[in-house]
């Protein structure tokens, strides 16, 4: 099963990396591109290798918290300590997400300072699970995701996700151009009638860039293609894809190319 980005509900989808799913005998991307949560014995950058949208309701902060099962043993607990940085399978702990009121945003927009999370050493497929609650864990070191663990048999309010990930090889393209994959960026930012979403690869590959609004729903692909490696701009004109004029507001820009996924926050004003 792919979580689909509003789709049943407006505050579920990951961004970043891809999430894959299993039919019959084969692996296979939930989007149209596949890419990694990053090299085995590296580190996951949130906003770049590592986003979900998240959407609070409560009055006062949610805690979100991930599981990510590096040794692929069908169970969550322990620590990969085979990379000279241990990777915890309890990748982060009871992160504080204020109340969005109403509206779905990345998590990495969301909250500031992020710790960067420690990746494992075995390459292949990996389940991560995603748990928000209403109370914070009282017991960070006991928690597995399942009932009994983690200090509560049960939390009265939030919501977990499963997502199959990937951990690439380790292995960097050297690039191809004399480019950096710099963050992209929006310009004009607020805008308009229509803004630019620039941004850079450093080889060449499949590169996609969605506009989403806060509610988590696409509503307008930019790019969904292979390009060479070099700077690039996609032109956004505050419509859908279906060509209708989109409501002021704020919207994220996804751009995903080959070595790297960004979230770009930009505003329509009119």
């Amino acid at each position: 099963m792919c979580f689909v980005p509003g789709a049943p509900f407006p505050d579920d989808g990951l961004l970043a990396p891809t999430a894959y799913t299993i039919q019959g005998a084969a692996v296979v991307p939930c989007s149209a591109s596949s890419g990694d949560l990053g090299p085995a014995c590296g580190t996951a950058q949130w906003g770049t290798d590592l986003d979900i949208l998240v959407r609070n309701q409560l009055t006062t902060d949610a805690w979100l918290s991930i599981l990510i099962d590096w040794n692929q043993d069908g169970t969550w607990g322990g620590v990969d300590a085979n990379c000279g940085t241990p990777a915890p399978e309890l990748a982060a702990a009871n992160i504080p997400v204020p109340p969005t009121f109403g509206q779905t945003v990345p998590l990495s927009q969301l909250v500031a300072g992020l710790a960067p999370i420690a990746i494992g050493a075995t390459n292949g497929y990996v389940w991560a699970r995603f748990t928000l609650t209403d109370v914070p864990l009282p017991n960070p070191a006991g928690w597995t995701g399942s009932v009994g663990s983690g200090g509560f048999g049960s939390y009265p309010l939030g919501e977990t996700e499963d997502y199959l990930l990937h951990v690439g090889s380790g292995q960097v393209a050297a690039p191809e151009s004399g480019v950096a994959p710099t963050p992209p960026s929006a310009f004009p930012n607020p805008f308009r009638s229509e803004t630019s979403i620039r941004f850079a690869t450093a080889r060449a590959g499949e590169v996609s860039v969605d506009v989403f609004d806060v509610r988590g729903r696409r509503i307008r692909t930019l790019v969904a293609g292979a390009l060479a490696a070099g700077n690039h701009d996609a032109r956004w004109d505050a419509t859908d894809d279906r060509g209708h004029p989109v409501s002021p507001g704020v919207y994220f820009a996804r751009v995903r190319g080959p070595e790297s996924r960004h979230v770009v926050r930009i505003a329509l004003v009119r």
